[in-house]
């Protein structure tokens, strides 16, 4: 059985962005899965690791303010986090890129073997 992690009170994704803490909190320790890239586990707060097309490679991410950085789409430039569970979405503070996830609690990504 796959459990979600609950986070921000928002009634839908894209209703609030989460603070940074929020983020933090949301993310570290627990995976996210799209059908755009895969799965990824947020290992700890730095490391990411994303499975994908059968294999898996580490990416890095932080928290700065109330956005997410990372070595992906966001990047430098920064996306804020809006969602309620198990829904939510990265978008880039520039309007560039937007992407919805599920997040699921844990390393759903190992144990179940997600690969895109």
């Amino acid at each position: 059985m796959t459990t979600f992690l609950g986070a921000a009170a928002a009634t839908s994704a894209g209703d609030r962005a989460l603070t940074g803490e929020e983020i933090r909190q949301t993310l570290t320790g627990n995976s996210i899965i799209s059908p755009d890239f895969g799965c990824v586990h947020f290992a700890r707060e730095g490391v990411a690791n994303l499975f994908t097309n059968g294999q898996v490679s580490e990416a890095s991410w932080r928290i700065d303010g109330n956005l997410y950085f990372s070595s992906g789409q966001c990047g430098e430039i920064g996306c804020q986090f809006f969602g309620d569970y198990p829904s939510f979405v990265f978008r880039r503070v520039d309007g560039s890129y937007e992407q919805p996830v599920l997040l699921i609690i844990g390393n759903h990504c190992e144990r179940d073997g997600i690969f895109s």
